[in-house]
């Protein structure tokens, strides 16, 4: 009897476990959603606030600048893209979400900035959706 309250338990804390981060999951879509009614201006306006606070650069310095301090990885991960206006749009908030990132660990720059794309089947079907993932090193520079 012990064993079957104990399995219940158990299998109850795993399905709140699911639940959780299904809500999670579908709030951040929607989220994203809700950001895409914006008008078309909005994500580059957006864009233009951070990238006058955080410069970024693919190369490990910057020309004219001494990295004073190394304050680590930065990365930021897009939500699921499935068209290419999606692809427009996730660029640009995705840009934005790592490069604040960045400004939130203290970073006036981001070095070594790379980005990558995966795509991948999506359920079975002939439909492809993917992910951009944009990592990189935030320095604070003089």
């Amino acid at each position: 009897m012990d064993t079957i309250i104990v399995v219940g338990l158990i299998l109850a804390a795993v399905g709140m476990l699911f639940y959780r981060s299904d809500k999670i999951a579908r709030e951040a879509v929607a989220a994203t959603q809700e950001e895409a009614t914006e008008p078309k201006d909005y994500y580059d306006e957006k864009l233009k606030e951070i990238v006058s606070e955080v410069v970024f650069v693919t190369t490990e310095e910057i020309p004219g600048k001494s990295i004073t301090r190394c304050l680590g990885g930065v990365r930021a991960i897009s939500s699921r893209i499935t068209s290419e206006g999606a692809l427009i749009i996730e660029e640009k908030v995705t840009l934005r979400a790592f490069l604040e990132n960045a400004k939130a660990m203290g970073a006036n720059a981001v070095v070594g900035m790379k980005v990558q794309s995966i795509s991948f089947e999506q359920n079975g079907s002939k439909w492809n959706s993917g992910n951009l993932y944009y990592t990189g090193t935030a320095v604070v520079v003089e």
